[in-house]
């Protein structure tokens, strides 16, 4: 897990440039992640909403949860703005079809790791992730959510571990190969494109 000693609203106060400063994500890569079907997605650590905007330009209904008041308040307005963390998503069990969440590692609360991974496996039920699955972890780090997300698509299913650091690419490979995580491909992307296969 990318991990930063900033505390987790650290951003806020500089929401303004943040959002003037911050790329957006590329339609390709969203459409890519998002299961078929998909019509009600979470954005996780919303910030100020740049992935949010291109959900609701492909026409879905979009929940924007971020725990920065200032990021909200850049939120696009169709969307529905929740305050909340990834230790507590204010949404019921299966009320989405999908939870994408592209750069909130960095910026989670680490004071509390438990409540962080309690709420990762609820997170990996409100997304159905499951058996046979394609699935992205889209700045994977060292691997810490692909060594356990892997187990859960199986064998039959496929993870792909990006990340455009070689650094942590790196990490990621040395990861993958010790753990034997076998249904795993690193691919290395660019800041406008994760090149996912």
């Amino acid at each position: 897990v990318q991990t930063c000693a900033l505390p987790i609203w650290s951003f806020g106060a500089a929401a303004d440039v943040y959002d003037r400063a911050r790329p957006s994500y590329p339609v390709d890569a969203v459409r890519w992640a998002l299961p078929l079907g998909a019509q009600r997605v979470l954005d996780l650590g919303a910030g100020t909403g740049k992935l949010t905007a291109v959900l609701l330009d492909l026409g879905l209904d979009v929940v924007a949860v971020e725990p920065s008041e200032q990021m909200r308040a850049h939120v696009p307005a169709r969307a529905e703005v929740l305050a909340g963390t990834a230790e507590a998503v204010p949404l019921a069990d299966a009320s989405v079809d999908a939870v994408l969440c592209v750069t909130m590692l960095c910026h989670q609360s680490i004071e509390s790791p438990t409540a962080a991974i309690r709420e990762f496996a609820r997170v990996v039920q409100l997304a159905k992730i499951g058996r046979g699955q394609r699935i992205a972890d889209i700045g994977a780090g060292d691997g810490y959510y692909v060594a356990r997300l892997s187990p859960l698509v199986g064998p039959t299913g496929q993870l792909f571990g990006q990340d455009i650091i070689p650094d942590y690419l790196t990490l990621l490979q040395r990861r993958v190969r010790r753990e034997r995580l076998g249904n795993v491909l690193v691919v290395r992307g660019d800041p406008h494109d994760p090149r996912l296969p």
